[in-house]
């Protein structure tokens, strides 16, 4: 039986072209970055490199470029990190995000609310898509963070991220856009 497999922008095989150009860090280059020692240090240097080729692909600079494990945990880093910062010094700080959120940012919103943290799950259109205009209704002073994100998972609908980023701007909030799924096939 023939094997057809669906679910490819999650999770699809590695390219051979991809393991030729990754076969040395996998085979002989393969120091820990932090290391001190020579394999450490050419670890280093490519992982540099990295970070400097993805800034660029993304008109950012190196060093806003954090490198995780994968979409969940920058997902969980971003929700977390943002909102225990912007509550160090008083109330607890809120998130707003959608209900067609990813599993990665709905799982922590969660645990924000039950955390004390404000949390709007904005209800998405027919289409599943949140506009600009119900994230801006959904704000208020207590808002650190608004999360969502660029590339439904599902159902492919794309959010409108640089209108939501104005509304945000204006407001003075944060926004969180977990591009994972369009990185690749749409401009960001």
């Amino acid at each position: 039986m023939e094997r057809v497999y669906l679910d490819h922008a999650a999770t699809t095989p590695l390219d051979p072209e991809v393991f030729e150009v990754m076969k040395s860090y996998l085979l002989e280059e393969y120091g820990n970055a932090s290391s001190v020692h020579q394999l450490g240090r050419q670890a280093r240097g490519a992982m540099e490199e990295a970070r400097e080729r993805v800034a660029a692909c993304l008109g950012a600079e190196p060093s806003e470029i954090v490198f995780t494990s994968g979409g969940t945990e920058a997902d969980n880093l971003a929700l977390k990190g943002v909102l225990q910062e912007a509550s160090s010094s008083g109330a607890p700080a809120g998130l707003v995000t959608s209900a067609a959120e990813h599993e990665a940012v709905l799982r922590p919103a969660e645990r924000l609310a039950e955390q004390g943290h404000p949390v709007e799950i904005l209800t998405p259109d027919d289409h599943g898509a949140v506009s600009p205009a119900q994230v801006e209704a959904a704000l208020d002073d207590r808002t650190a963070l608004v999360s969502l994100m660029h590339t439904n998972n599902e159902i492919g609908v794309r959010t409108d991220i640089p209108a939501v980023a104005e509304v945000c701007h204006d407001r003075d909030v944060l926004l969180h856009c977990d591009a994972v799924q369009a990185a690749g096939l749409h401009p960001l």
